[in-house]
Order: structure tokens, then sequence, then C-alpha cells
């Protein structure tokens, strides 16, 4: 029968077996896939993806103990903390431990920052180039950005210390401007900044009408602590976004990949809030600017009609003197004629009436009467013609001095 061990002595023999054979420390490559903090002390669970198929290539437990921490700050700076992050690419060395309780773990001894840099550099212009691909690069430029800006939303930690100073500069300024502004609150930094941002910015997009811009601030950071604003997804969300997009996220000498895909871009949230007075100055000015335009415009309307109108009443008041001379002359030359008219008018009507006078004294019955004619007539009217009687009829024969009624016997037509 085979000898059968004790897991204690195997596990110490284990010990014994990476003890003699990993003395000394030795750089690994791998990538960050949890972190955990314990009274100073980070646990790491490093991983190593399988780059030909999904899953896991190898995993291991790390850790750098509180006093390695300390030493490491000192060195590296404030990028330590960011180099300590899901997802983060890390070269790191490690002494191999194996402890027959608590198994197999790696020691962290130094971190190699220029590798992770490194990573992210190669690992941004693979994005470059995808955006490039895409023309996604000043895609959301074509959205048109409002002459002035007052509706302002905001995708920033509440606790961003940039946040603070954008507002304040904001509501401090010195030309009494109200700019409205809604904080969509999202983390800046650490693996849950991509999966906030993008779920901000699916609600602003709702609510899209409510806003004329949108801004993405932080204050200012170490470069890894800036790693999210790289990303692929979100840098095309961003570009594709249907306003205008500005960025005021670190310092002057940071830069990140959704800079180059905003409509706007500046270094700090202070800038920013610049740039947003600035639009307001701007449209303040041009409205003084009209309404200088308009009043002098007014004013030299109000002016040349001012001097046609006197033109008009001068020419008006002339015409009328003239009008009125006419008109009086021609009364003067009225009256001095119309007596002398009058009594040619009243003879020249005078001789007519007496002119008609005989003329009716010549047509009347008892003219023709007078000079022997007689008037025949039937049924009281005057037979003008022969054709008109035929024998028995009535007739009455007038006179000058009389009448005498007679009958027709017989009728000459010849």
């Amino acid at each position: 029968m085979d000898k059968t061990y004790s897991l204690f002595q195997l596990n110490e023999y284990l010990q014994r077996v990476i003890a003699l054979n990993m003395r000394e420390s030795v750089w690994v490559s791998c990538e960050i896939a949890e972190v955990g903090v314990s009274r100073g002390h980070y646990y790491l669970d490093v991983i190593e993806k399988n780059e030909e198929e999904p899953g896991l290539k190898a995993k291991s437990q790390a850790v750098i103990w509180q006093s390695t921490y300390k030493k490491l700050l000192k060195k590296i700076g404030n990028q330590l903390p960011g180099l300590l992050q899901s997802g983060i690419k890390v070269r790191i060395e490690v002494k191999v431990e194996y402890h027959v309780r608590f198994g197999l773990k790696l020691n962290i001894s130094d971190i190699d920052p220029a590798y992770t840099m490194g990573q992210l550099e190669m690992k941004r212009q693979e994005t470059m180039a995808a955006l490039q691909r895409l023309k996604l690069l000043h895609k959301n430029r074509e959205q048109r950005l409002p002459i002035v800006l007052q509706r302002i939303a905001v995708i920033s930690s509440e606790r961003a210390a940039g946040l603070q100073d954008f507002l304040k500069h904001l509501e401090q300024n010195a030309f009494g401007f109200r700019i409205d502004c809604e904080l969509f609150a999202a983390a800046m930094q650490g693996e849950r900044t991509e999966q906030e941002v993008l779920a901000q910015l699916d609600l602003i997009e709702f609510r899209r009408m409510e806003f004329d811009a949108l801004v993405i601030i932080r204050g200012g950071g170490a470069r890894l602590d800036l790693a999210a604003f790289d990303s692929l997804e979100l840098s095309k969300r961003v570009a594709l976004f249907p306003m205008p997009v500005m960025t005021g996220i670190g310092h002057e000498t940071d830069d990140t990949i959704l800079d180059h895909v905003v409509h706007t871009a500046h270094k700090t949230p202070t800038s920013v809030a610049d740039f947003i007075l600035e639009s307001c100055i701007r449209y303040e000015s041009q409205l003084y600017d009209c309404i200088h335009r308009v009043k002098n415009l007014a004013h030299q309307q109000l002016h040349a009609n001012t001097n046609k109108l006197n033109r008009l009443e001068d020419q008006l008041a002339s015409r009328s003197r003239q009008k009125l001379q006419g008109a009086k002359m021609m009364l003067q030359f009225v009256n001095s004629q119309l007596p002398k008219l009058t009594k040619q008018q009243i003879y020249s009507n005078k001789t007519i009436l007496n002119a008609l006078d005989k003329n009716i004294k010549l047509l009347s019955p008892e003219f023709a009467l007078d000079r022997g004619f007689s008037i025949t007539l039937k049924d009281g009217k005057p037979v003008t013609s022969v054709s008109e009687l035929k024998k028995g009829d009535q007739i009455t024969t007038k006179y000058k001095d009389g009448q005498t009624e007679s009958t027709i016997e017989s009728i000459n037509n010849e």
C-alpha cells in the first residue's frame, strides 16, 4: 500500500520546494482583476486572460503589505492608486511564498509604472485608430452649438473638486448671468466610471430638449485616474451624442481620447465655465450692437421723415397760397363780369323767349283759323288724312267764329 501524507505534510513539502527553488524575487506581467483593502494592506486577484478564447489562462492572489505600500507610494507617487485598479495591466516584482494554511501568495515588492503606461498608450493608439476608421473623431462637432449657453447638463462626481470650481465660477460671474446647471452624478475614476457615465448619457439623451449642451468635468489627477476616459465604448457614445459635448478633464497637461471626440475640449473645469460665460458675453454684445443699430436706423429714418414732412409742409403751403390766389383772382373776375354777363344772358334769353312766343303763336290753331283755315275733328281728334274717314262718319268742322256738324255722304280720294 502506498504511503499516505497528511495535508499539512504535503503543504509543508510544497512550502520547502518553493522556498528552495524561488529564493529571488521575479517580475510578472498580469492584469488586476480585483482589489481589496484591509488595515492598510492591499489584497489583489491577478489574472492572465486567454487571448485565443474566452476565459482565464492563470489566476493567483497577491498582497502588498502596508509597509511596502508606503515605500511604493514614496517611490511612484500619486500614480500608485491608479495602478491598483481592476482592469489595469501591471508588471510587478513578487516574492513567491507558500503558506501551509493560506496557500500560494505573491508578495508584491515593486511595481513598474512604465509598463502600465506603455500598455495604456498602446490601447490608446488602438482606440484612436478604431475611431478614425469609424470616422467619429469629428462627428460631435457637427452638432450645432447654441449662440448662448444657459442650460447645462453636467456629468461629474458630487465630491469632485473640479465640479465645485466649475459651479462657483459660473455662479459668481461678474456679469450677473444666470446659468442653470443640472448634475448627473457618476464616478470619475475607477472601474465604475465607464458604466456610470454611459448610464447618465442615456438619461440626458432622453431629456436632451431641456439642455443646450453637455459638460463632462472632473479635477486633475494621475494619468491612470483618467484611463476610463480613453475607453472606446465611451468615446463612440459621446461622438454620436445628439447634442454638443464639452470636456474639462484634468490639468493643462492631461489629454484623453474623449477630448478628441467631443465638440469642444477644455483643459480644466474653470476653462469650460469661462467658455460658457464668453458665449453669454458675445450674445449680450450682439444684442447691444443690434439695439445700437436699431436706434441709429430709427434716428436716421425719423430725421429723413421729418425733413420730408417739412418739405411737404412747405410745398403744401406754397401750393395752397397759389390756389388761394388763383381762386381770389377768379372771384374778382367773376364779380366784375357777373353783372355784364347776367344782362347779356337775360337779353339773350328774352330774345329766345320772344322768338318762341312768336313761333307758338304762328303754330297755334287760332292763328290758322284767323287766316281762314278750318279744323276737322272726328271723335274730338283732328283729321289729318281722308283715309281716316268713311261714309256715314260724324265730323265737326271748326272755324274762326264757330263750328258745324256734318255727316260724310261720299269720299273722293283724288
